[in-house]
């Protein structure tokens, strides 16, 4: 009887622990989103500042709406590189420096079938501490240049 309530005990507290655990990998996989203007259009980005969100990115998504994007925000200035490793849709990869200045404009093809090894990186020459993704276009549809300011919150 003892051996009974106990598996029964140790079923309900391991289905509790799940459901906390997918509430919590659910709650993970919906980003924090700001809104943006550049250059007199609005821009709804999402905000990814942790590791695994930075990871998965925007790839695996089939589209992205047109005033659409991504912010990485890292903890500090660095030489961030980046890849459209699993990522289906073209993108500007736009990094800016601490100051919020565009530091380079990267404009990324989508690469099926391609190793990872094989992918090609996009960086910056300088530090950058945030980076924007866009639909492949936008940046040059705005004339984003080097040195231009985006006008990003100032707490993130």
């Amino acid at each position: 009887m003892a051996i009974k309530k106990f598996l029964i005990i140790a079923l309900v507290i391991t289905i509790l622990c799940s459901i906390f655990y997918l509430i919590s990998i659910l709650k993970a996989q919906k980003l924090d989103k700001i809104k943006v203007n550049i250059k007199n259009q609005n821009y709804k980005l999402e905000i990814v500042q942790t590791v695994p969100q930075r990871a998965k990115g925007l790839s695996d998504r089939k589209s992205l709406c047109s005033n659409c994007g991504m912010l990485f925000v890292f903890k500090k200035p660095d030489y961030h590189v980046f890849w459209m490793k699993n990522t289906l849709i073209p993108l500007d990869i736009i990094f800016l420096d601490e100051n919020k200045n565009i530091t380079a404009i990267h404009t990324a093809p989508i690469q099926p079938n391609t190793s990872a090894f094989q992918l090609k990186r996009y960086s910056c020459p300088t530090l950058s501490l945030y980076v924007i993704e866009l639909n492949a276009g936008e940046a040059q549809k705005l004339n984003l240049k080097v040195g231009d300011k985006i006008n990003l919150p100032n707490k993130i």
